[in-house]
């Protein structure tokens, strides 16, 4: 079995020795896809709710829907 490499990265992020890129920080990904859901004009929506609340919740997001 051989021992993995140490990657030295370019300046296109790709390693030298075997042409993987570098992998990318889950903050800077988490932040492109929040601007990318803005552009496209979404908007985040978060709640507690009961069992019961959900299900009447999921009933309206039917109907908003369909």
């Amino acid at each position: 079995m051989t021992t993995p490499h140490t990657h030295i990265y370019d300046e296109h992020d790709l390693c030298f020795e075997c042409d993987k890129p570098r992998p990318k920080d889950k903050g800077s990904m988490m932040k492109r896809l929040r601007c990318t859901r803005k552009q496209a004009g979404l908007v985040e929506f978060r709640a507690w709710v009961t069992p019961a609340e959900k299900e009447a919740l999921q009933l309206a997001l039917e109907k908003i829907q369909h």
